[in-house]
């Protein structure tokens, strides 16, 4: 390979000057000349003009030339070189090697001052101090030290030894390198044979030739071991240039091995990359080459320090030698050639060339041992070519920190998103605000927030410097973290308060201060404040004897649902155990005893119910606490529901110990358990562990809602007691009036009054209350430093006036003290007070600042404020996040928000958590969907399917689906046609395809109003129409019916949906479920069939989207060509679907379909496909895969039809990486099954009981797949 085509064709100047830090380069081509400037780590500018002639275009480029270096510009990279004997430029004489020992007192600290990066700022600084600068660091920068390298990193002379000398040492360790050699299993080639045996059997320096020279250095590095003295053998025998050549040559071959198992299998012995397979030859080469850095750097000290006419020698053989190197070749000569820019960059550029996977690795960043050229370096971090590792002190990047100062701070701010925690630990010693900057995007993770937010407050003026560009753009990437942290800035140094001095955030910045007058008083004095506590009564103390209410257990309808998963598996476990004896089970247990094991389950499926009451009631915490696995665990659940309420002291003795239950039994699955209890022992419980987490308080919280007068008669003499119960037994108290059970509180306050003489309800009242603004917890939170007011968007009250900083706070504090599912109930009435759009912009703000300080799971209340305070325009934000983050390993936050969607409530959030529970790449986030949409059908009566057919909002569109925009002086009419495109008819009645910018004429407000709703129309009608569509053709597989007056309340007298209803043909069916007719739906909401006249249903029908499965060749004829005639386009494929059937028989029994179906499907076995084609093309037709292997590989796809309860299964050959699709793997279709799920539990189901419509949707897939 020709590396001189990779060289700069311009050439460059710097300037790095106090604040200043440019570029320029020039160049001439015939008479055009083109200059480029900027600043340095930027694209910079280009302009170019024409002049008369080249000889003037020449004389002019030496002229700005002559201009620039006079203002101190320094050139540092030249045009190609004309000659391989270009000249260089002299320099003093060095010794031939240099030592590789550090100074006798090794630095603890080093810090080297240089000039920033970006024109305006401070100086930086790099410091390699504490964990940074040991003195094994001091050593690595040494060993890759560079021609006139400055203190502390020029190392003193040390003489070569004579080249015998050296070769004796290299025999010594032969046999490890050839033993290394033979550690792949396998036969090399006569020739590649032939070339070890040559270098095994080395015995004198006259034999020493390039050829030698190249296989030696490749088996060397293969060992790992001798490669310095390898090199100096070299340059001692036949000097530098041979050595480099030597070394050029070695790099660009190997040993071919395959490396997947163990013990290795050699494909092939050495022979060059290029020779054996030239596609991966950069692949093999460039990992090959990171053990080849201690040859490569002793060569390079050995150039640093030859004179004049031995450095020339060298620069002329590495021209000669790159006119054919491969791209690791280039790589090697720029390692040992550091000062030479133009070879390096070369280098450089051909990284960049081959495809990423080829070259990615440490083996590519030895280039930057060597590389000053910032876009270069930025690019290859940008493009993720170069990986680094920061815990190797002999890192590449140290010795590129030593050399450039700051200004690899911005090389090393370039790097891509999955790598950022590589660079941290380099980016931390570059002490300046580009690379200050950079790290703003650490903030962000968990792994490293904390840390990096140390030390940018270590450093207030470089961080200053670094936040004040980024603040002043509200549009910035890391805008979110750089205000969160500015407030801290500014909070550790008043002096630099950033904020102050950044646009406002606020949409409206002119609008007055709210004063006290102008606020609620709960915003003013809330029950918290200092003034609000003095003024408040301290309640009397009384004792009260509780009204015990005894241990009982019942479960309701659906409470055991959730356990359902574990029933199967733990009485399997208990049917293999029915047939033992009682003696055995005495002896079963006498063994548990003596090895202290865990409770038997199969015991407390099937055993003796006395020896089972025994063992759980009485058992050891530990024998109780610590299970196999999950599943036994929630086996264990089910058992317990099962035996009733004699087990459950043992539960409650487990739940005192650990209120979030064991670890394989959690909270969560004993729950349904808990639900059924009642009695005072539970209630005591829940007072006892209220404040132990905020699951057991949901769970408390719920128990006391379906054991209202039970949890009313154990709080109520805690509360009135005092003591540190008391504060439980209030919040408990206060949970249930707040919802919905104080008629139930009071007329347990009344019995105890009338038994004990004592005013309990006037008591009960002053602590417990009825106002719910009293329902504050003894101890509130402390808000985090990134609540920073000055720091979010103003909160505006709807007559227009600003909440102070104080009332801020106080939000806050509202927001901090709310549950995940019960809002303070002072966050209603701010709701009440402020205007919508700046509460959401504030919570906005403020969750975009969480996320940015790496999202910490104890201020999780910001996430909910999204939906105590958001509207849809937060929906529609937030859903697409929830959607990517299982995928960003951030399950629990999705899961978490959830509840935002739900707390949110309006149709459109309900459509959009709908559609998450319909359709959505994880199962966990899935499962949590239809869990809340169930929770929310229950409360309006509702199934969670009749739910989601009525989740259409109307978004404010009249009953033709359209509305009107207001700029002021002139209106536009808004409509959406068939396909839910949207259309504009101005004043004039002209039809417009978009809405128009606002004119001159216009009124600002009004336009931008109307021009933000007519954007998030847009966006809510295509997602209706995505999620109705999905959610049609669904009903259509599941033959889903409605009555008459529903069909038209859900498809027809919704606008938007009529459109989707229009373009399908729907079907009636009688009692019997006999299809009577076909029809359609017309524009103007009028029925008729297929010979396209008026239709009226038959009374009583039910109606469906009708599947082509289930119609005649001569129905979908005559249904098609009246589509075509009316030039309807379906929503999906309906008509013209495929349709699969295994034979007319199929129908008649399901023995018959059974037969012909297995036929059917069989035939679509054995068939291939390239991996990715078959798992991409399965998931983009709603395929999911199946769960991970211990490998972490699947085998199988599933499929969920939706409004059934069928899961199709699909089997193939080979196992794929969950992280990884190997493109050139070939995977063959092995099986396909199908199952029924009822309440989480699965079985099996013989394709003869298989809907035909669900078998010919499979094979459509299918075959989808095949045509693909």
């Amino acid at each position: 390979m020709n590396i001189l085509r990779y060289l700069p064709d311009m050439r460059r100047f710097e300037l790095v000057d106090g604040t200043s830090s440019k570029f320029w380069e020039i160049d001439t081509e015939g008479a055009r000349l083109t200059i480029r400037f900027g600043r340095i780590g930027s694209a910079g500018q280009t302009k170019s003009k024409e002049l008369a002639s080249a000889a003037k275009a020449e004389t002019e480029a030496a002229k700005l030339v002559a201009e620039k270096t006079g203002k101190g510009y320094i050139e540092i990279a030249s045009a190609n070189p004309a000659t391989e004997a270009s000249t260089t430029t002299p320099r003093p004489a060095r010794p031939e090697e240099e030592v590789i020992e550090a100074p006798s007192a090794a630095p603890v600290a080093t810090v080297v001052t240089t000039t920033a990066t970006d024109e305006g700022e401070d100086e930086g600084t790099i410091s390699f101090d504490r964990q940074h600068f040991t003195k094994k660091l001091h050593d690595e920068i040494v060993v890759v030290s560079w021609r006139n390298a400055p203190a502390p990193y020029t190392p003193a002379p040390k003489p070569l030894s004579p080249a015998g000398t050296l070769l004796a040492q290299l025999r010594a360790v032969l046999p490890k390198v050839k033993a290394e050699a033979e550690t792949a299993k396998g036969t090399p080639s006569s020739t590649s044979a032939e070339r070890m045996a040559r270098v095994y059997g080395w015995k004198s320096i006259d034999e020493l030739d390039v050829e030698l020279a190249a296989n030696a250095f490749a088996l060397f590095r293969n060992a790992a071991i001798g490669l310095e003295t390898l090199v100096r053998t070299f340059v001692a025998a036949k000097g530098l240039a041979f050595a480099l050549e030597a070394l050029v040559r070695g790099a660009e071959r190997g040993l071919i091995v395959d490396t997947d198992d163990w013990p290795y299998r050699l494909i092939e012995g050495l022979v060059p990359f290029a020779e054996h397979e030239p596609a991966r030859a950069d692949e093999r080469a460039f990992s090959a080459l990171e053990n080849a850095a201690p040859g490569l750097y002793a060569l390079r000290r050995l150039v640093a320090g030859a004179d004049d006419a031995n450095y020339a020698s060298v620069v002329t053989a590495a021209r000669r030698l790159s006119g054919d190197a491969t791209n690791a070749g280039a790589l090697a000569i720029a390692v040992v050639l550091s000062e030479e820019t133009e070879l390096v960059d070369a280098a450089a550029r051909a990284i960049l060339a081959p495809p990423p996977e080829a070259v990615r690795g440490p083996g590519a960043a030895l280039v930057l041992t060597s590389l000053r050229n910032v876009e270069l370096g930025r690019e290859l971090f940008t493009r993720g070519l170069v990986v680094l590792h920061d815990d190797e002190e002999d890192s590449p990047a140290w010795t590129m920190i030593a050399r450039l100062g700051v200004r690899a701070g911005s090389i090393l701010a370039a790097v891509s998103e999955d790598q950022r925690d590589d660079v941290l630990t380099f980016l931390e010693a570059v002490r300046a605000p580009a690379s200050f900057r950079a790290l703003l995007s650490f903030l962000g993770k968990k792994s490293t927030a904390k840390s990096v937010q140390r030390l940018l407050l270590e450093h207030p003026k470089i961080t200053a410097a670094a936040l004040a560009p980024v603040l002043a753009q509200p549009k910035h990437a890391d805008h979110a973290s750089a205000k969160v942290l500015a407030a801290a800035l500014a909070k550790a140094r008043p002096d630099l308060d950033l904020l102050a001095a950044a646009p406002a955030a606020s949409a409206a910045p002119s609008l007055p201060l709210a004063t006290e007058h102008d606020l609620p008083a709960f915003l003013v004095e809330p029950p918290w404040s200092k003034k609000a506590k003095a003024s408040a009564d301290k309640p009397e103390k009384i004792e009260l004897e509780v009204e015990r209410v005894p241990l009982s257990c019942t479960f309701e309808e659906g409470d055991l649902d959730a356990l359902a998963a574990y029933s199967d598996w733990g009485a399997e476990v208990g049917a293999n155990a029915k047939s033992r004896t009682r003696g055995q089970w005495e002896q079963e247990i006498a063994e548990d005893h003596k090895y202290d094991r865990v409770i038997d389950l199969a015991l407390m499926f099937v055993g003796p119910e006395e020896l089972a009451l025994a063992e759980w009631n009485d058992a050891s915490d530990e024998r109780r606490l610590y299970y196999p696995n999950a599943y036994y665990g929630g086996a264990f659940a089910v058992a317990l529901a099962r035996r009733g309420v004699k087990f459950a002291p043992g539960l409650l003795k487990l739940l005192r110990l650990r209120p979030s239950g064991a670890d394989r039994m959690p909270i969560d699955v004993l729950e349904p358990v808990l639900l059924g209890y009642e009695g005072t022992e539970v209630a005591e419980l829940f007072i006892d562990t209220f404040d132990s987490g905020k699951k057991i308080r949901a769970v408390a919280e719920t128990w006391s809602r379906r054991h209202p007068e039970t949890m009313a008669k154990t709080a109520i003499p805690i509360a009135l007691a005092g003591g540190k119960r008391a504060a439980n037994a209030i919040a408990l108290l206060q949970s249930l009036v707040a919802r919905d059970r104080a008629s139930v509180v009071d007329a347990v306050a009344r019995a105890y009054e009338g038994t004990s003489k004592k005013p309990v309800s006037q008591l009960l009242d002053a602590i417990v209350g009825t106002d719910p603004l009293a329902y504050v917890p003894a101890k509130l939170p402390k808000l985090p430093d990134l609540f920073t007011p000055k720091a979010l968007p103003p909160i505006v009250t709807k007559k227009q006036k600003v909440l102070p900083p104080e009332a801020v706070m106080h939000v806050g504090t509202m927001l901090a003290i709310s549950g995940s599912d019960a809002p303070y109930a002072g966050l209603r009435l701010l709701r009440e007070a402020c205007t919508e759009a700046s509460l959401r912009e504030f919570t906005w703000a403020l969750f975009e600042s969480w996320m940015a300080t790496g999202s910490p799971p104890k201020e999780m209340w910001i996430l909910h404020a999204l939906g105590f305070l958001g509207d849809d325009e937060t929906a529609r934000r937030l859903t697409p996040m929830i959607r990517a983050w299982p995928g960003e390993r951030a399950a629990a936050r999705a899961v978490e928000a959830l509840g935002v969607l739900a707390n949110i409530g309006t149709d459109l959030a309900l459509m959009l958590l709908n559609g998450i529970a319909e359709k959505v790449r994880f199962a966990s986030i899935q499962e949590g969907a239809r869990a809340r949409i169930a929770e929310i059908a229950k409360r309006r009566g509702l199934t969670a399917e009749e739910l989601g057919d009525r989740l259409v909002p109307d978004l404010g569109l009249d009953v033709r689906g359209e509305t009107t925009l207001d700029f002021g002086p002139r209106s536009f009419r808004v409509g959406f046609d068939e396909h839910l495109q949207p259309f504009v008819v101005d004043p004039e009645g002209k039809k417009l395809g978009a809405l128009p910018k606002p004119g001159k004429n216009d009124d600002a407000s009004k336009a931008k109003e109307a021009t933000d709703r007519f954007k998030a129309l847009k966006k809510d009608v295509a997602a209706i129409s995505r999620m109705r569509i999905e959610r049609l053709q669904a009903t259509m597989i599941s033959r889903r019916r409605w009555d008459e007056s529903t069909f038209r309340m859900l498809f027809v007298d919704k606008p938007l949906v009529l459109q989707l209803a229009r373009r399908l043909v729907w079907g009636a069916w009688d009692s019997a479920g006999k299809r009577s007719a076909t029809f359609r739906v017309d524009l103007d909401r009028a029925l008729s069939h297929e010979r396209d006249e008026a239709f009226t249903l038959p009374e009583h029908a039910m109606v469906g989207v009708v599947h082509p499965f289930d119609l005649s060749k001569e129905e979908l004829t005559r249904w098609g060509q009246l589509f075509a005639d009316y030039e309807i386009v379906q929503p999906f494929p309906q008509i013209g679907r495929e349709v699969f059937r295994a034979n007319d028989e199929e129908s008649k029994s399901a023995s018959l379909a059974h037969e012909a179906r297995t036929n059917l499907l069989e035939s679509r076995l054995d068939r291939s496909f390239p991996a990715p084609k078959l798992v991409f093309g399965l998931e983009k037709l709603g395929w999911k895969r199946g769960g991970a292997s211990d490998g972490g590989s699947f085998s199988g796809h599933w499929k969920d039809f939706v409004g059934t309860d069928l899961i199709a299964h699909v089997e193939y050959d080979g196992a794929v990486g969950m992280g990884y699709i190997d493109e050139k793997e070939t995977l063959t279709l092995s099986s396909i099954s199908f199952e029924r799920q009822v309440n989480r539990e699965s079985t099996g189901l013989p394709i003869g009981d298989v809907d035909a419509i669900v078998v010919s949707e499979v094979l459509r897939d299918l075959s989808l797949l095949e045509g693909a």
